[in-house]
């Protein structure tokens, strides 16, 4: 009984320290998803719908998506989801609910392995891990998953170093590996990983058998080669499904000013900046938002001047913080293990190097750096006279505690958190725009309209505002604005599936079927974001089959069920071509999947019932038959193929009244077979 009182003493503030978490947080089981990169991850996502074999190597091996988008373990975890909870939003909060809370437990651990087992130092460092709003974005976005499940792994496989360095067992060091691989393929920042393994071997730990340390990080630097791979536009290997996405098409989406167009000194200055960003931002937390535009570019193509007072603030902090770093000795203090944690981490982030992100700083990017200062935080504190590191502490975990309470909210649904950014970068194009697509996505388009024409006063090449602007006035059919918008938006973006998409529908509204077909050609021949690939596909395919091009209309509708393999209306489409090419037998499984995806889908079950007819497979046309009559009982085609099918049964009297009802009804092959079939 004593031993279980002090486990429970030493331990209470662990649980406190979780229920106050998980109390704070759990609202986000409320929250919706967000028209910003969710629809990447989750709803306009086909790699996780499929949770069978066949799907899960698909998602791993050849992705709909680039694996630089969605690595191939996030796809995992997030088919998981899909396969208990669809859509429903809920279930993807809590399990990035349920992964931070199990990162708390990871970091308690860790500090605790690095400072002797300081109890107060752990909980403290995870308390700040736990609370600090920064943190709220890799909760509360479903599409930041990959964050905290790759830091989950990451932190199993600093814990597993240290057990390693200890034993020297290569039992260890496998499991190091095999939890850095988890890891990284859950999101490709866990590249940093061994410059972090080498840092805490050679700086913490002080080993002097560099050859070793060196010979054991191999492996983990070939996986980063991946990443320099992708970051120079890798693409999954053997994947036979969507090309690729324009990787500019989906920077622009954040940023008016692509990091492409930065120079070497450019991205020095914005590193500082970033840099300075984080430390001010982890020690006063307040003014968060979801994105963080790169500063525009002058006329000159030069950053702000002030811009350069960064690149000295860096200079000055790197200088300080190594000549600390030398004068105090402080390589294996907890303090000297929270500076190696921060700069390793935070450096990947810096965009100094080219593996350019679509924004200058993110919330995000702090989640796992934020751990270093921390602990270097807590290594001050400690300090002070008791009492007062006390009260430091405690204020200042309930001020974080304060701001994530109001910065949560924010995250509720896409209305929210672009208001927020909105008033928070008012000359910045694309919160207008995400905000605008939010109220064009729920049927709102007299929000929508006035912030897209707001983006396009911001910033005259925004792409993204002219496609939405094309697409409310193709909806509200008024379609010489859309035709002028999207005709503005091709010569801002010419390889634009979006604007070419809409420019389609638009020819398709005016009924000048050619020229629709060749913006739904130039959508499959420039990539999909979204829908738009598989839809183009299907359009093309409709058009292609009206003008009797029907084996180019079965290669169109078979690509559309790549992207959209629960599309009811390409199977039964496909179906139909199938039909149209005389192969019945083929089109079956079509119909049927069509009518498995909607049963109630009358049209398909009718194709289905010709295609039998054609096979003569009599009990089946009956069958369907008496069915269509249930659901349209005055229509007159199903009466025609009841009575054919009970004729060739050999009950000629109810065939013949069944097709002298499809007679009467209009049916022009039940007038035209009657005579011989029922003199």
């Amino acid at each position: 009984m004593e031993k279980l009182k002090h486990k429970f003493k030493t331990w209470w503030p662990l649980w406190a320290l979780l229920f106050i978490t998980f109390t704070v947080y759990q609202q986000v089981g409320s929250f919706e998803l967000i028209n910003y990169d969710d629809n990447r991850y989750v709803t306009d996502n086909p790699d996780i719908i499929d949770f069978s074999f066949k799907g899960i190597v698909k998602m791993l091996f050849a992705p709909e998506y680039t694996e630089e988008l969605v690595p191939p373990l996030t796809s995992l975890s997030l088919a998981m989801n899909y396969a208990v909870h669809e859509l429903n939003p809920g279930g993807y909060h809590k399990i990035n609910l349920l992964f931070h809370l199990i990162n708390i437990v990871l970091v308690v651990v860790l500090i605790m392995r690095v400072s002797g087992n300081n109890k107060w130092a752990s909980l403290f460092v995870a308390a700040v891990f736990a609370f600090h709003p920064s943190t709220t974005e890799a909760v509360a976005w479903v599409a930041a998953r990959k964050e905290v499940q790759y830091s989950m792994f990451y932190l199993l496989a600093a814990l597993m170093a240290l057990k390693y360095w200890e034993t020297k067992k290569t039992k260890h060091y496998i499991a190091v590996l095999i939890l850095f691989i988890l890891s990284y393929f859950s999101k490709y920042a866990a590249a940093a990983f061994p410059v972090f393994y080498v840092a805490m071997a050679i700086l913490w730990q002080k080993r002097k058998d560099f050859k070793k340390v060196i010979l054991e990080s191999i492996p983990f630097f070939l996986f980063p080669l991946y990443s320099v791979y992708l970051s120079l536009g890798g693409r999954a290997f053997f994947n036979p499904y969507t090309p690729d996405a324009s990787r500019d098409a989906l920077e622009s989406i954040s940023s008016e000013t692509l990091y492409a167009s930065f120079t070497f000194f450019q991205k020095l200055v914005l590193g500082g900046y970033s840099l300075l960003h984080y430390v001010k931002s982890f020690l006063f937390p307040f003014h968060q938002q979801i994105i963080y535009p790169y500063p525009q570019l002058d006329a000159e193509g030069s950053l702000p001047p002030n811009f350069l007072l960064y690149l000295l603030g860096w200079s000055i902090l790197l200088l300080a913080g190594f000549y600390w770093w030398k004068k105090r000795e402080i390589q294996s203090s907890l303090v000297g293990f929270g500076i190696i944690f921060f700069f390793v981490h935070i450096a990947l982030v810096l965009h100094v190097l080219p593996i350019g992100g679509r924004v200058v700083v993110a919330e995000r990017y702090s989640y796992l750096p934020y751990i270093g200062l921390a602990a270097v935080g807590f290594s001050f504190l400690n300090r002070l006279p008791k009492n007062t590191s006390i009260i430091v502490g405690i204020g200042y975990l309930v001020v974080l505690l304060g701001f994530t309470s109001i910065r949560l909210p924010q995250w509720s649904n896409s209305e929210t958190i672009f208001s927020d950014l909105v008033d928070k970068e008012p000359e910045y194009a694309t919160g207008f725009i995400s905000l605008g697509s939010y109220y064009y996505n729920v049927g709102n388009d007299r929000e929508a309209e006035p912030l897209f024409l707001r983006a396009i006063e911001i910033n005259p090449k925004a792409e993204l505002a002219y496609l939405n602007l094309g697409a409310i006035y193709v909806r509200s059919d008024q379609l010489d604005k859309a035709h002028k918008y999207l005709s503005k938006g091709l010569e801002i973006a010419p390889n634009s599936a979006g604007i070419h998409y809409n420019m389609a529908l638009v020819y398709i509204k005016r009924n000048i079927l050619g020229k629709a077909l060749s913006h739904f050609e130039a959508v499959t021949e420039h990539g999909g974001y979204g829908n738009f690939h598989g839809m183009a596909h299907y359009h093309a395919g409709r058009i292609n089959f009206v003008q009797g091009n029907f084996k180019i209309a079965k290669e169109h509708f078979t690509k559309s069920l790549w992207t959209q393999p629960d599309f009811e209306h390409a199977h039964n489409n496909l179906g139909m071509t199938n039909a149209a090419l005389g192969e019945h037998k083929e089109a079956l499984p079509h119909f049927q999947r069509a009518l498995q995806l909607n049963p109630g889908f009358w049209m398909a079950r009718y194709q289905l019932c010709v295609s039998q007819f054609a096979l003569q497979n009599w009990d089946a046309v009956e069958n369907l038959s008496n069915q269509l009559i249930q659901q349209q009982p005055k229509e007159p085609a199903p009466y025609y193929y009841l009575g054919r099918a009970l004729h060739a049964k050999g009950n000629v009297d109810k065939g013949c009244e069944a097709i002298r009802n499809a007679a009467r009804g209009g049916f022009e092959e039940a007038q035209q077979k009657m005579p011989a079939l029922c003199p």
